[in-house]
């Protein structure tokens, strides 16, 4: 399955270090090569492979995978509203599915206890009690803010796969401060 990733750089911390003077183009590839960089070390974790030079799959909505805020701000904010909504529509699926099977009531309150995990913990041949705990990682995964093959985010600065209210409000007041590289994940 393909996954588009937006990979949040702060290009105002980058400049600082490394890159004050340079072109736009030389800019957008070094800025590129830094979160192409910031994640290589999650191959066989969140992709399997992807492509980094263009978009891929999402090359039409993204004819150029870099996006900088001091030339789109509307485009970073526009992306940002999509993660949140791509991210909490995971989240809810896991909720609702955990719902279904009771581990979690309608107020939210998780209901299932030690003694029930390790009972059913035990009954390694039962595939459907597989999917309770998958679920149940899976959310957890996303609170603790993983980078997971379908979180489409990642903060180089914080290392987050989750895009925190804290983070949103910081790219979404100051978009010019940052960019989004997309990149087309398989996994």
């Amino acid at each position: 399955m393909h996954y588009a990733h937006f990979i949040l750089v702060d290009v105002e911390e980058l400049k600082e270090k490394e890159y004050k003077e340079l072109n736009l183009q030389d800019l957008k590839e070094k800025v590129r090569e830094y979160a192409e960089k910031a994640t290589e070390d999650f191959h066989n974790h969140v992709f399997d492979w992807r492509e980094t030079r263009t978009a891929g799959n999402w090359s039409n909505e993204f004819p150029d995978n870099v996006i900088l805020g001091n030339q789109q701000s509307d485009k970073i904010r526009e992306i940002l509203n999509t993660v949140r909504t791509c991210q909490k529509e995971e989240i809810d699926s896991y909720v609702s599915i955990l719902k279904e099977y009771g581990w979690i009531q309608e107020d939210g309150t998780i209901k299932v206890t030690l003694g029930k995990l390790k009972d059913l913990a035990e009954e390694k041949s039962n595939y459907e009690y597989y999917l309770p705990f998958y679920y149940f990682w899976k959310l957890v995964s996303y609170l603790r803010r993983e980078y997971m093959c379908n979180s489409f985010f990642y903060d180089t600065k914080t290392g987050s796969g989750y895009l925190s209210q804290h983070i949103y409000d910081k790219v979404y007041n100051n978009p010019e401060r940052y960019a989004f590289v997309v990149f087309d994940y398989h996994y």
